[in-house]
C-alpha cells in the first residue's frame, strides 16, 4: 500500500504570498501537483494544508485534506500530520505542491525502483542535488513522527538505506522559493504552452 501525501501548508516567507495559490497559466500550482498525482492509481492521497484557499480548491477533488494546526513549527509538523492520516501500514510517497512540472514517469519510476525492494527509501537525484518526490518506507513510521521543526526527513536519508535515482531533466523537479523562482518557471510555461 502506498500514500501520497502533499504538505501543503507553509508560509512561503520567502516569497512574501502564498506560491502554491500563484497561477502558471489558468491554474493555481497546487492543482498541477494535485492533478499530476491524481494520474497514478495510489492507494490514498493525502493534502495537508493550513491556508482555507487551498483547502477550497482541494474540496474540488477526491483526495483526503488534513488541517494542520501546528503549521507554524515547520515542515515537519506537515509531515508527520500526513503520516498520522495515512493507513497504519502504508509506504508513504511524500510530494512538495510547489511543482508543478512533475511528470508522471518520473513518479512512475521511483514507485517501480521501490517496489523491488520496499526496504530501500527512494530519492531522486538531478546533478548530484536530491530531489523529490521520495518514498520512505512504513518501518520508518515512528522515525518520521519523531521529526520536529523545519528540517523534514532529509536526516533519515541520510540514516537509512536509501537508492539515488538519477534522472537528467531537472525541470521536472524545479519548485519556487522565491518570486525569480516563479518568473522562470513562468517563462518555462509559456514557451511549452506558446
Amino acid at each position: 500500500m502506498l500514500t501520497a501525501i502533499i504538505p501543503a501548508s507553509g508560509f512561503s516567507r520567502r516569497m512574501g504570498e502564498n506560491k502554491l495559490l500563484k497561477k502558471l497559466g489558468t491554474k493555481e500550482i497546487i492543482r498541477y501537483s494535485i492533478e499530476n498525482i491524481l494520474k497514478i492509481n495510489f492507494d490514498e492521497i493525502i493534502l495537508v494544508y493550513s491556508n482555507p484557499d487551498i483547502y477550497e480548491i482541494s474540496k474540488q477533488y477526491d483526495i483526503t485534506k488534513v488541517f494542520n494546526e501546528k503549521a507554524h513549527l515547520g515542515q515537519s509538523e506537515s509531515i508527520k500530520a500526513g503520516v498520522r492520516n495515512a493507513d497504519q501500514k502504508s509506504d508513504y510517497m511524500f510530494f512538495m505542491g510547489d511543482m508543478p512540472f512533475l511528470d508522471e514517469s518520473i513518479i512512475k519510476k521511483c514507485i517501480s525502483e521501490f517496489e523491488k525492494d520496499k526496504s530501500k527509501i527512494i530519492v531522486p537525484k538531478v546533478n548530484g542535488n536530491k530531489k523529490n518526490p521520495v518514498i520512505f518506507p512504513n518501518y520508518l513510521r515512528d522515525e518520521i513522527l519523531k521529526l520536529s521543526g523545519d528540517v523534514g526527513a532529509r536526516n533519515l536519508i541520510e540514516k537509512y538505506n536509501s537508492v539515488f535515482l538519477d534522472f537528467e531533466d531537472s525541470i521536472y523537479f524545479k519548485d519556487i522559493d522565491t518570486l525569480a523562482d516563479f518568473d522562470a518557471l513562468e517563462d518555462y510555461y509559456k514557451k511549452m504552452n506558446g
